[in-house]
């Protein structure tokens, strides 16, 4: 009998917080640790704590609703800057007029973004890159503020797809993020 690998292996920076979101107890203290990690030694700004504690909880929510089962986000700031990155992993069903990553691939293409199939270590998956506005605030960005969204789309096992959906506002270094990005879906791996 032939074991169906259902364990998602991912490996992120160091410096990237998970947000489990499949449990909401779980992500809430995630988003405690997060904050608290965030705002250490900083004692005079508790309005900003939480604040940021709530905006990070909507955005986890947010991503659960679109089916994502995880969340990371960038928490070590570079030179005193920090630096916004996202990555939320959703599995989601196939739906059955996409058999193939070639289907899915012309379901995705528009006037934004060509999508690609792209080979990598982990295998075969679509790769999307594009610079949009998200048309909602996130987490303290500006709604009509560009943002570098990469995607990458896997076939996953019994009949899903796994996405991991990248994104910054830092699109002055969209070249340099979508290295890191492709770094990190290269590692993907399942076990069962």
């Amino acid at each position: 009998m032939t074991t169906v690998p259902t364990q998602l292996g991912l490996v992120v920076p160091d410096d990237w917080w998970r947000l489990p979101l499949t449990d909401d107890a779980v992500l809430r203290r995630a988003v405690d640790g997060a904050v608290e990690r965030q705002f250490r030694g900083i004692d005079n700004q508790p309005v900003l704590r939480r604040e940021t504690a709530q905006a990070l909880l909507d955005q986890a929510r947010h991503a659960r609703a679109g089916g994502g089962v995880d969340m990371y986000v960038s928490l070590e700031p570079v030179a005193g800057v920090p630096i916004g990155m996202s990555l939320v992993v959703s599995l989601l069903p196939l739906p059955p007029d996409l058999p193939s990553l070639e289907a899915v691939a012309r379901d995705m293409d528009d006037e934004k973004a060509r999508p690609a199939l792209v080979e990598l270590g982990s295998g075969r998956c679509v790769r999307r890159q594009r610079v949009d506005s998200l048309g909602t605030s996130e987490l303290g960005v500006d709604p009509t503020r560009e943002v570098l969204l990469v995607d990458y789309t896997f076939m996953g096992p019994a009949g899903t797809l796994l996405l991991l959906s990248f994104s910054s506002p830092l699109v002055a270094v969209a070249d340099a993020l979508a290295v890191l990005f492709e770094a990190v879906a290269d590692t993907v791996r399942w076990s069962a």
